[in-house]
């Protein structure tokens, strides 16, 4: 199952959540196809027709005590249709037009939620930047940063397996208030993803054991590239296995981080991006900006923030 993660106490836990529950009916096992023809939407049944393979998911609403325990838990969402995978327009013609909106669920609350394929918004040139960070040299001259040009956006043209949800704010923040004031640590949110498997465990009861299963975290993101150039490669199962609060025993990889010396080799003289007491990193990924700061932006939440990686996000700002 994938969650969604919400603190909005600053403690790195999480105080409400919301679980999705994929389902995946094969109509045909005995067929080796995806589609067995031009997929197309039938609204008196609901269902998409010609789609050998179909999904469905259930969307849960959890909250939980400050001292970790299940406060409540509302399924607002059973049996939603995900739409097809966008196979082509042969398999799946008028996509975005027939195919998506039936996907696209009001939630009873408010709010709305879509799990499917969508165009990946990331850019980033993959190609230099696993070739040592190859933005200048050797063999491409030219190229440069941002909007200097002749960057090639590897993402571009590719869908990505998409969870979206659009939540009122009053469901997200601790007293279900419209917050209003942008300077508040009260105003600020943390987010991150985290996906559960169920894995085998033994049972025992009245002497007796047989075999279970328990849902267990297999990973977990907050900040884009922090798992991936931050968090060692010795150390990411556990990262992956555990929950913001415990990220104090990684600071010294964002005090010291290894990127900042290995770009600094890569573009000697260049560079020089600071390689110790780096507290502008534990600021910005792992503790909010404080009221007072030269940006005027505030990110942290409530009075004492734990050091914990999550998105944050200033819910009194408008969007831009």
């Amino acid at each position: 199952r994938y969650i969604i993660n919400i603190d909005n106490t600053g403690d790195g836990k999480a105080d409400i959540a919301y679980r999705i529950r994929p389902r995946t009916k094969v109509m045909n096992a005995d067929s080796f196809l995806y589609a067995t023809g031009p997929v197309s939407y039938d609204a008196a049944t609901g269902k998409y027709t010609n789609l050998n393979v179909q999904q469905r998911y259930d969307l849960t609403r959890v909250t939980f005590r400050s001292n970790g325990s299940l406060r409540s838990v509302n399924r607002i969402g059973r049996g939603l249709l995900s739409p097809p995978n966008n196979v082509g327009p042969k398999s799946t013609p008028d996509y975005a037009s027939t195919l998506v909106p039936p996907a696209i669920h009001s939630l009873r609350g408010g709010g709305k939620v879509f799990v499917g394929q969508r165009d990946d918004p990331f850019f980033v040139d993959l190609g230099a930047t696993f070739d040592l960070i190859n933005i200048d040299a050797p063999g491409r001259p030219g190229i440069g940063l941002g909007d200097q040009g002749g960057g090639d956006d590897g993402l571009t043209g590719y869908n990505v397996h998409s969870i979206a949800l659009q939540l009122p704010k009053t469901a997200l923040t601790r007293k279900g208030g419209m917050p209003t004031d942008a300077t508040s640590t009260n105003s600020t949110i943390g987010i991150w993803t985290s996906v559960e498997r169920r894995v085998p465990m033994i049972v025992r009861r009245n002497g007796k054991a047989r075999i279970g299963s328990k849902w267990t975290q297999v990973s977990r993101l907050g900040n884009p590239l922090v798992n991936e150039v931050i968090i060692p490669l010795g150390k990411k199962d556990r990262w992956n296995a555990t929950k913001p609060s415990g990220d104090s025993r990684y600071l010294k990889h964002f005090t010291s981080p290894e990127l900042a010396a290995a770009i600094n080799l890569l573009f000697p003289g260049a560079v020089n991006a600071p390689t110790t007491n780096r507290q502008d990193l534990v600021a910005v990924l792992l503790k909010g900006l404080p009221p007072g700061t030269p940006t005027g932006l505030v990110t942290q939440i409530g009075t004492a923030p734990k050091i914990a990686d999550m998105l944050r996000l200033n819910l009194a700002i408008a969007p831009s």
